[in-house]
């Protein structure tokens, strides 16, 4: 054990964790997508889809007070999201907005996301809800922060963002439990 270390601790670039836990990038616990990209002529009827104001609007996306764009099935394949899909911001006006994420908890119909975000799927090693927690951290949020461009916009490319440190519990029940605890 190193000088200063606590017992059962090690030191990670996001701080200490326990010794049994691992930190992991985002591209390796999970499958990131970028979302569709459409004309602002094509807005206003069709399918509900996820913009990146909607991801600053709570800790779960609202389906009911999406807009809605017209759409290929091909499309809605492609971009659909599903019941714990997370959603991370990828571009921003103001520096401190770029990567915030959001849960997507369900909707009665197809709704797909839009180009100025990520959607992380096919989660491995790690709950929706946990990660949905890491992602939304002091820690993270100074990742993300720190590892983003600026220029018209703040842009957070994919390969920063497969980088994103996500520390990640031993087991599903230790982040189920921290999960609730921050519910």
């Amino acid at each position: 054990m190193s000088a200063g270390l606590r017992a059962g601790y090690k030191q990670t670039e996001v701080g200490l964790i326990p010794d049994d836990w691992n930190l992991k990038g985002l591209g390796e616990i999970s499958d990131l997508d970028i979302g569709l990209s459409k004309p602002k002529i094509v807005f206003g009827s069709g399918c509900p889809v996820v913009t990146i104001q909607d991801l600053y609007a709570g800790s779960t996306i609202n389906s009911s007070s999406l807009k809605r764009v017209v759409v290929t099935d091909g499309e809605i394949q492609s971009y659909r999201l599903e019941k714990d899909d997370i959603l991370i911001g990828n571009a921003s006006v103001k520096r401190d907005g770029i990567g915030y994420s959001n849960r997507f908890d369900g909707a009665s119909e197809d709704v797909i996301f839009a180009k100025y975000a990520y959607r992380a799927r096919n989660l491995r090693y790690i709950l929706p809800l946990f990660l949905h927690y890491v992602l939304r951290a002091s820690f993270c949020r100074h990742w993300i922060i720190s590892n983003s461009q600026t220029g018209t916009l703040t842009n957070l490319n994919k390969a920063a963002a497969k980088k994103i440190p996500v520390p990640v519990p031993a087991t599903l029940d230790e982040q189920r439990t921290i999960a609730a605890a921050l519910s």
